[in-house]
């Protein structure tokens, strides 16, 4: 048995969920989370004194995003494995910091790179026959060459909330 109970190894078939069913159980939950506290997860993220002067359970909220971190790595090493996982969490949201003024903007952004990294990816090693996780990181890491040597950061420091 995993952690989280993305596979039962245990009860193979006393479950009435299928392990993909947990993985999309998972990012559901994940979505929901950071869709209602996205506001007070950016105030602790940027400034802990002054979210503790507005009056937020900064603790909670703290243990709330390692929660999260720690549970999306580990369906992310699961799904993809360690060096993918790595390049998808952290390049895509590096590359649209580039650009975006606000936090909403980041997270979307680097989702949405994400998302077109992997399909990029998938889609050029099919023919060659590439391995598709090298292909991905290949493109994604690529990608953010390319974005650091035409752009400047923008300024200040770090995206609006």
């Amino acid at each position: 048995m995993l952690i989280i109970g993305i596979e039962i190894e245990l009860l193979p078939y006393a479950s009435p969920i299928h392990s993909h069913s947990y993985t999309r159980i998972c990012t559901d939950f994940f979505v929901a989370v950071v869709v209602l506290l996205r506001d007070q997860l950016a105030a602790v993220c940027f400034d802990e004194e002054f979210a503790r002067a507005r009056g937020l359970r900064v603790d909670a909220l703290f243990v709330t995003l390692l929660v999260l971190t720690a549970l999306t790595t580990v369906l992310l090493v699961l799904v993809s494995g360690i060096v993918m996982m790595l390049a998808l969490l952290t390049i895509p949201a590096a590359i649209a910091g580039r650009f975006a003024g606000r936090l909403s903007h980041m997270m979307i952004g680097g989702a949405l790179l994400t998302a077109l990294f992997t399909f990029t990816g998938l889609a050029v090693s099919y023919s060659p026959e590439l391995p598709a996780g090298a292909t991905i990181v290949a493109i994604t890491g690529a990608a953010y060459l390319i974005v650091i040597a035409v752009t400047r950061p923008q300024g200040g420091p770090g995206p609006h909330v």
